[in-house]
């Protein structure tokens, strides 16, 4: 399974597991299969209302072949926007649109995936993005090469929320160990969060490097020299005293 590293705009790096072929295949199938359940159930609403209106009602049919053409090349780019980088079939798969700097897809990003749909997948029968997808570093189709986007699986990551930080618990009466960790950001909160997830499920190489590497900059950032021998709970304090100190 293809890895992908991330760096943010915080300078963190993050390392996800790519959505591999046959997720995004089966994904789009799934989403080929909602969009005909919901025009088929448009078409059978349309009917019902032809029925009730027997005149040769011309600005009807308009209407109906303007939701359906509506539908048919919208779907997908609506519900990837609305949904942060999902569609009803990526949620199911578990996988999920992101960019390779970090940051989350603008609607710009989304619409340049879009506009290639038919090259990488329709035109070519899948042939062109498949191929991509497979031989890449990245898992990259043409449309995410444009936008500097890939496809993540969310399955055995756990997403840490800005709700994970804010229901630590409660900080009034905390003592403050670090007062320079109001420096630090919400986003710098939550990749620490991240990154103690991390080493508690997964401890590679790759991610007891970037714990390492991490601790030495937050206590170069802190300005107080080595970093605590017990690094978990130096980060936990940064947490907690971030939280005493912001809310």
């Amino acid at each position: 399974m293809k890895k992908i590293e991330i760096i943010t705009t915080q300078n963190v790096p993050i390392q996800y597991e790519s959505a591999d072929l046959k997720d995004r295949v089966i994904a789009t199938i799934l989403d080929l299969v909602f969009l005909s359940v919901i025009t088929g159930v448009f078409s059978l609403i349309f009917l019902g209302m032809l029925f009730k209106d027997l005149s040769d009602d011309s600005t009807l049919f308009i209407f109906y072949y303007v939701v359906i053409t509506f539908l048919s090349l919208f779907y997908g780019l609506v519900q990837e926007v609305l949904y942060g980088g999902q569609t009803w079939g990526k949620k199911i798969m578990g996988i999920k649109i992101i960019k390779l700097n970090g940051e989350v897809p603008n609607l710009s990003d989304y619409i340049m995936r879009w506009i290639f749909r038919p090259i990488d997948i329709w035109g070519s029968l899948g042939s062109i993005g498949s191929l991509l997808i497979s031989s890449g570093d990245k898992a990259q189709r043409i449309g995410d090469i444009l936008a500097n986007t890939t496809v993540i699986k969310l399955s055995g990551f756990r997403r840490i929320s800005l709700a994970d930080i804010e229901n630590l618990p409660n900080a009034e009466n905390t003592e403050i160990k670090y007062p320079l960790v109001s420096k630090f950001t919400d986003e710098d909160m939550l990749a620490i969060k991240q990154l103690l997830e991390r080493i508690r499920l997964h401890k590679t190489k790759t991610n007891i490097d970037l714990y390492y590497k991490t601790l030495d900059e937050i206590a170069l950032k802190l300005e107080i020299g080595e970093s605590p021998y017990d690094g978990q709970k130096f980060l936990k304090d940064i947490v907690n005293d971030y939280v005493a100190m912001t809310r």
